[in-house]
Order: C-alpha cells, then structure tokens, then sequence
C-alpha cells in the first residue's frame, strides 16, 4: 500500500533549480545531478542527470517492497527491475522501477531495514 508519492521532475540547471526550492522554504539534499527538496510533509526531486523525461516518472514511498515486486512479478510485468539497496541497513531504502502502460516509470521505495 503506498504511504505517499512524489514527483520528479527535470532541470537544466540543479543550482538555479535548488535555490528556488530553498526560497519556498524547502531544505535540499542533494546527490549527483539529482536533488530531494523537503518542507514539512511536502517532497518534491528534481533531476538534471536527463534519465528522468517524457513521459514521467513518480516516486512511491511503500512500507515494504517485496510484496509489490513478488505481486508484479507473478504477472510477468514487462519492465520491472530487480530490488536495489540504496545506503545500508536502517538508514537506507530498497527500491525498484516498473513501467506503466503508458511508458511512466514508477519506482516504489521502503525502508531498508
């Protein structure tokens, strides 16, 4: 069952992209081309590495992704990656991507714990 999603959304420019968020009250986090812009319960990503395009892309936040993965699985989904692990145990998350009908990729992420 998702707990919430959260949109990627692209940038040409991740400094001019980071400042914005951080002037609408946003703290950021930032990674390699990619950044997580937070205020209270509000998340937004924004990628400059170009992997995140038309059509789009969303984050959900699972509490645990083997069930989905095991479920998409057993239906043979096309486009469904393997379970990554991000970071390490307790402070890291697992995730992976599937495709939707529409070529959107989906990535569910939990907790690794």
């Amino acid at each position: 069952m998702p707990l919430s999603a959260v949109p990627i959304l692209q940038c040409c420019d991740l400094d001019r992209t980071i400042a914005f968020y951080e002037f609408l009250g946003f703290a950021s986090d930032q990674l390699p081309g990619y950044v997580i812009a937070v205020a209270g319960d509000a998340e937004i990503h924004v990628s400059e590495t170009g992997t995140v395009l038309d059509p789009g892309a969303c984050f959900l936040h699972v509490s645990d992704v083997s069930t989905p993965h095991t479920a998409l699985a057993d239906r043979n989904t096309k486009q469904l990656s393997a379970i990554e692990q991000s970071g390490r145990p307790g402070r890291g998350i697992q995730s992976f991507t599937v495709k939707d009908p529409d070529g959107n990729e989906i990535r569910l992420a939990g907790p690794w714990r």
